[in-house]
């Protein structure tokens, strides 16, 4: 139920905002909110997160169905006894951020043949919430996946002691 809740919240979240700045802003146009440090601004990428590979005549959208698939072939291989409930959450969480960021991104992609972006720190290339659930969720994931290592290193080192 939490994959489905935080998936669908990322999705609709994503998309309601996106569905905003396609109808009121034009292409390019900017808003500040924060003066030369945050501002919404509606562009739109044809790459990846954050604008990379933009120039790229990569088939996207079967990109993200693999890397979807994969994930949940990941997901569901996981070793459900290896890990306490508390990071089972945390990776159900991380788990359907990845999944509501990337199918919003797709649907974008699907509709309009690219993604919208708005999020503008004029550090960093423009970007939107899908892109930052798919990265918040991939860190969830990971470190998840390095917390139990270790833990399970440390098992194995107190097995090895006792013998």
């Amino acid at each position: 139920m939490i994959i489905f809740f935080s998936a669908l919240s990322i999705f609709f979240i994503d998309q309601i905002i996106k569905f905003y700045i396609l109808k009121n802003l034009c292409l390019g146009q900017e808003i500040t909110i924060i003066k030369n440090i945050f501002s919404i601004s509606f562009v739109t990428n044809k790459g990846i997160a954050f604008g990379l590979l933009s120039n790229s005549n990569f088939p996207f959208i079967l990109i993200s169905i693999a890397v979807l698939a994969c994930m949940t072939l990941v997901f569901i291989s996981f070793n459900k006894d290896a890990v306490s409930k508390k990071a089972r959450g945390w990776i159900k969480i991380a788990y359907g951020l990845i999944l509501g960021g990337a199918l919003s991104n797709m649907l974008d992609r699907i509709r309009i043949g690219e993604v919208i972006d708005f999020l503008d720190f004029h550090i960093w290339p423009v970007f939107n919430i899908g892109d930052s659930a798919i990265c918040i969720g991939a860190g969830i994931f990971v470190l998840n996946i390095l917390k139990n290592k270790a833990q399970s290193d440390k098992g194995t080192q107190a097995q090895r002691k006792n013998n």
